[in-house]
């Protein structure tokens, strides 16, 4: 947690390299807070226009869990249940199945930039049911440690 923290308030090579990527798309980096919530404030903050309902955004995804755990069983390792009851706990970290989750639930696509060197593409989650996503959102990630939200980078500049 305290790792995720000293990511928000970096102003080094990582964070440089992901505004970058991000500007090129003309988004800026709009900080969360690092509490082990981040994928579901940055989530909340795209969703909702602020990180402060990501409980209402994790209550979502654990529900979209618990209502369809065979599309998601497979990518879990160990117990499916203790994993959605973690998934509960407010400061637990989310996922790629979590993220699934918020993005079937929510019916949307997200966009996530990486600042990870290895990854030189855009990793794309869209719903993985046959409906049409009903937009497309971005979000940040420094690379298994925090998400961050994102913002136009027109609203940086004013």
């Amino acid at each position: 947690m305290e790792l995720a923290q000293d990511f928000t308030r970096s102003q080094g090579l990582p964070r440089d390299v992901l505004q970058d990527r991000l500007s090129k798309k003309k988004l800026a980096i709009q900080d969360v807070v690092g509490d082990g919530a981040c994928q579901f404030r940055a989530a909340s903050a795209v969703l909702h226009g602020t990180q402060e309902e990501h409980n209402v955004v994790r209550a979502k995804a654990v529900a979209e869990l618990i209502k369809h755990p065979t599309r998601y069983c497979k990518f879990v390792e160990g117990d499916y249940n203790a994993f959605c009851r973690r998934a509960a706990l407010p400061s637990e970290w989310g996922d790629n199945i979590t993220l699934q989750a918020i993005a079937n639930a929510y019916e949307v696509t997200f966009v996530v930039t990486t600042e990870n060197f290895e990854v030189d593409h855009d990793i794309v989650v869209s719903p993985t049911f046959p409906i049409e996503s009903k937009g497309v959102l971005n979000l940040g990630f420094y690379a298994e440690q925090h998400y961050v939200s994102t913002k136009s980078l027109y609203d940086s500049i004013h």
